[in-house]
């Protein structure tokens, strides 16, 4: 075949190749090497921060495993009923029943939280749990570490916690105030759960005695059936059947509800809980979306004056701009590769390592999740690695295609270069900066979940980090210029300046988005212990309505010697209350303004003590000053309120006061609500508390200032930690590519006489600008997102950890200061001519 009749595609291989072979050649640039394990090490902490938040999310069969053990269905019957002791022989009924409709196998759970408790002043939170422990329901969650489990009623199991366990095999276990003896005869592990919890043998709930019910009448269990075999529908009609007659409830109606509750395996393995790596956006999906892109893109801008240079000598030796920056492509493309695969194996070994740690030292009471597919985070790498790899070529054939070769491909750019080509690139950055600026308002005008705003965070970053390139043009006029090396430092980034923005855009990038994560899990935890503050304020004492018997009695005998307690009322009755027409809550009624004033913990105001004389109330309902309305029986009253401020535990269920002869007054309904003792030592509240108990009544109807321990799931600081590594590592290692992209120059400073002590400080003071800078654009992006979540979001709580912030930026600071000092070690004369 004549050669001009062949087809184009063979005569474009022989360039292809050269590409190719030119490319594998580039590859021996050092510079081009130092700069790609800035993405290997965010490569190696976006999988580790994927392995360590997937162990802490139960998989669908670990969930089957806890909630189903080794059965097919289950029925939550507590929208039917719940048990009394005196009724825990539906207990066989219902097994019974379900036997009958078809089932094989059949078993009821009773389940009671925190009703049959150790008979302590401040009892833990305890899960009653009582069926046939011998048919072993549950052998994947329940290990039996001593003893043996229960068969007599009375006897019971305890699990071990890491806070310990509330008794040993072969004690005697007092609950519910002594009125109960348990015989202790096991210790359990629960591999999914770390509560007390006390596995107690059939019968044991129906020996309750009368004693123990005067003392705590509301003790009660909810009765969850379990079974195997036969047709679903008909165990569900069986069940159902006898209940509705045993309960003398409409048999349609509770078979409906019945089938509704019921589940299989299928559809509780379903139902497992989302993963934190979808609950925490900020820890793993937005840094895995934007890091590795812009790493990626970092080791095209680290060593662009390089690769320029280059790719005009390829143009001037006669190869097409369009292959030139292929053999460029297909270099930087190759390291990115390399790293992309050494970063996947360290995040394979940090992942591993991380999850040995957390069993070997008991982290996590409950069991790990298997080890996950890594398809999700290689996925994401490779996408923002092929993305930037497509993008750096683009940008780097257009660079060639648009300017002359040049005759010295050595000589030094003296003037930093202007084209019409940048004006595009700003424009198109400019452009994307208000989209994403747009997107950031639509977010928050929708704000309402911390997930979303995790993703708030990440859109905030990204209109930052587009807008770098403006944010150091306003910062170069303030880099010093008193000393001659930091001159030098500054006249060479003036001339780099696209180096300078990609240092400053990654460095703000992984400092900004790992402070956002801070501050928005800071928040979050501030907000939780909001919410679980003590029902009454420092000093109170509050004896809750509807007490036990002689309960009354024995704390004002113990608190003889303080002023006598206020009558707590409130308005409605039977059960029915009476309600702002706004929102939900109870209206307090006191007799006396004193008594509102002890209850917010200060005189009151002629003003406000004049309101109550005149028939209005006092509110702390969030509105302002002014008048409320009042609904009850299709009736509504209105009356005169005055805003005041009040202990946040008393805000949780209650929106106001009034005085009794108000009520009276407008005839609204009135009950009893309690009694409150005020000026009292925290000593003495325990101890009428202990006095409660001693005399063997229930002593949670005492109500005092105390703080329980919250508890913050560790997925929370596993994704803080892994952002942390993130700062620390990628500090390291964009430290270290800076040095080996600026080598040629310190050499060539060397070469002219300069000590390597010189270059070396001109390195660390032109790192410490751009670190600086980078700093203030990551308090930019992280700070406003945690202030408008907080404004956005209701009840949120506005708490900066500042302490967490500072550390996390000096950390960053000595990274880099020492990664550069190491890098600048070796410097020598010949770098000058170093590749």
């Amino acid at each position: 075949m004549p050669r001009s009749s062949r087809p184009s595609g063979i005569r474009l291989r022989p360039s292809l190749a050269l590409s190719l072979r030119l490319g594998h050649r580039f590859m021996r640039n050092r510079s081009l090497a130092a700069s790609s394990w800035l993405l290997a090490a965010i490569a190696a902490t976006v999988v580790a921060a994927y392995i360590l938040m997937s162990a802490y999310t139960l998989t669908g069969e670990q969930v089957v495993e806890r909630d189903l053990g080794r059965f097919e269905f289950t029925a939550n019957l507590s929208r039917v009923t719940s048990l009394a002791p005196q009724d825990a022989g539906l207990v066989r009924t219902i097994e019974a029943a379900a036997l009958a409709g078809g089932a094989s196998e059949a078993m009821v759970l009773l389940i009671s939280v925190d009703d049959i408790r150790p008979a302590q002043a401040n009892p833990p939170r305890t899960w009653y749990f009582e069926t046939d422990w011998s048919r072993a329901p549950f052998p994947g969650r329940y290990v039996l570490l001593a003893g043996r489990w229960p068969e007599r009623p009375g006897e019971v199991t305890v699990a071990r916690t890491r806070r310990g366990a509330l008794a040993s095999p072969g004690d005697i276990l007092p609950v519910l105030a002594g009125h109960e003896q348990f015989q202790v005869v096991g210790l359990v592990d629960d591999r999914y759960g770390d509560y007390h919890e006390i596995l107690a043998a059939p019968g044991t709930f129906g020996t309750i005695g009368e004693a123990a019910l005067q003392a705590f009448p509301r003790v009660s269990a909810v009765p969850v059936l379990y079974w195997e075999g036969g047709e679903r529908q008909r165990v569900i009609d069986s069940v159902s059947a006898e209940l509705a007659q045993e309960l003398e409830l409409p048999a349609g109606e509770v078979a409906h509800t019945l089938a509704e509750v019921t589940q299989d395996r299928a559809q509780v393995r379903s139902a497992a809980p989302r993963s934190w790596v979808e609950r925490l956006p900020g820890s793993y999906t937005v840094p895995s979306l934007l890091l590795p892109a812009l790493a990626s893109l970092a080791v095209f801008a680290l060593g662009q004056r390089r690769l320029r240079r280059s790719g005009r000598l390829l143009v001037a030796l006669g190869l097409s701009p369009a292959r030139a920056a292929l053999a460029l492509g297909v270099a930087v493309s190759g390291w990115i590769l390399v790293a992309l695969v050494a970063g996947l194996a360290l995040g394979v070994g940090i992942g591993l390592a991380g999850r040995l740690v957390i069993e070997e030292f008991e982290l996590r009471a409950q069991e790990l999740s298997p080890f996950p597919s890594l398809i999700d985070p290689v996925a994401r790498l490779a996408v923002g690695a092929v993305a930037a790899c497509v993008a750096g070529t683009a940008l780097s054939w257009l660079a060639l295609g648009e300017q002359p070769p040049i005759q010295d491909p050595a000589a030094y750019q003296g003037q930093p270069e202007t084209s019409r080509r940048r004006r595009h690139l700003a424009n198109v950055r400019h452009g994307l900066a208000v989209l994403v600026a747009c997107v950031s308002i639509v977010l928050v005008s929708r704000l309402d979940r911390v997930e979303e705003a995790m993703v708030l965070a990440g859109t905030v970053a990204a209109t930052v980090l587009l807008l770098v390139p403006e944010a150091l043009e306003w910062a170069l006029p303030l880099f010093p210029r008193q000393d001659p090396r930091l001159r030098l430092a500054r006249r060479n980034l003036e001339h780099e300046r696209a180096r300078g923005a990609v240092t400053v855009t990654v460095l703000a990038a992984v400092l900004g988005l790992s402070l956002g994560y801070l501050g928005l899990i800071e928040t979050l935890i501030a907000t939780n212990e909001q919410q679980r503050i003590p029902p009454v304020a420092p000093g109170q004492l509050l004896v809750s309505g509807g007490p036990s018997a002689g309960i009354p009695a024995v704390v004002r005998d113990r608190l003889g010697g303080y002023d006598p307690p206020v009558h707590l009322r409130y308005l409605g009755e039977q059960g029915i209350l009476v309600m702002m027409r706004h929102d939900l809550g109870i209206i307090l009624v006191l007799d006396t303004v004193d008594d509102v004033g002890r209850l917010l913990g200060r005189s009151l105001t002629a003003e406000e003590a004049a309101l109550l004389a005149g028939g209005g109330m006092l509110a702390w309902d969030g509105e302002e000053s002014g008048e409320r309305t009042l609904v009850y029986d299709e009736r509504e009253v209105r009356l005169r309120a005055l805003a005041v401020r009040i202990y946040p535990g008393w805000r949780h269920s209650h929106n106001g006061v009034m005085l009794a002869a108000t009520a009276e007054r407008l005839g609204l309904p009135v009950s009893d609500g309690g009694l409150l003792f005020t000026g009292i030592p925290n000593t003495e509240a325990q101890a009428a508390r202990q006095a409660v108990l001693d005399a063997g009544l229930d002593p949670s109807q005492v109500r005092i200032y105390e703080r329980r321990e919250l508890i913050v799931p560790q997925a929370l600081f596993a994704g803080a930690a892994g952002l942390m590594l993130v700062v620390l590592l990628g500090s390291i290692a964009l430290s270290r590519a800076q040095v080996a992209t600026m080598r040629r120059y310190l050499g060539s400073l060397i070469a002219v006489g300069l000590s390597p002590g010189w270059a070396r400080q001109v390195v660390m003071a032109q790192n410490a600008f751009l670190l600086a800078v980078s700093t203030i654009l990551a308090l930019v992006m992280a700070i406003p997102t945690v202030v408008i979540t907080a404004w956005r979001m209701p009840d949120f709580v506005l708490s900066l950890p500042w302490p967490a912030i500072g550390m996390a930026i000096a950390a960053c600071y000595l990274a880099v200061l020492l990664a550069t000092v190491l890098a600048c070690r070796e410097l020598r004369a010949s770098d000058r001519s170093a590749l």
